[in-house]
């Protein structure tokens, strides 16, 4: 887009130095605007390479989203499992209290 513009305005200048008398203002005005195609040329590089990281971040940023939402949901179902743990030993106690009653009944021990 830049470099477009900026070469149509180089064809014009150098087309304005050429119909000048002077040969030194020529070379001058062609030299500028080399330097200045080239300083165009540098930006458009540098451009790119923003939105090359722009577009990586993006990915980054995604995939940090992704692997967040996977977190929060493990956070969330945690306590759920904690708590159906928690079930399971409370139902094992209960269990081998009732064997233990049954077996000091059986044993005779209950007198």
């Amino acid at each position: 887009m830049i470099g477009i513009g900026m070469a149509l305005i180089y064809r014009k200048i150098e087309k304005l130095a050429a119909n000048k008398e002077s040969p030194k203002l020529s070379a001058a005005i062609t030299y500028h605007c080399g330097a200045v195609a080239d300083q165009v040329k540098g930006l458009q590089q540098k451009v790119t390479q923003i939105e090359e990281l722009l577009r990586d971040t993006a990915v980054r940023s995604r995939e940090t989203r992704k692997r967040l939402d996977q977190i929060c949901d493990q956070s969330v179902d945690t306590p759920r499992r904690l708590d159906a743990i928690m079930n399971m030993f409370s139902e094992l106690g209960r269990n081998i209290s009732t064997q233990a009653a049954i077996s000091v009944v059986a044993s005779g021990g209950g007198d």
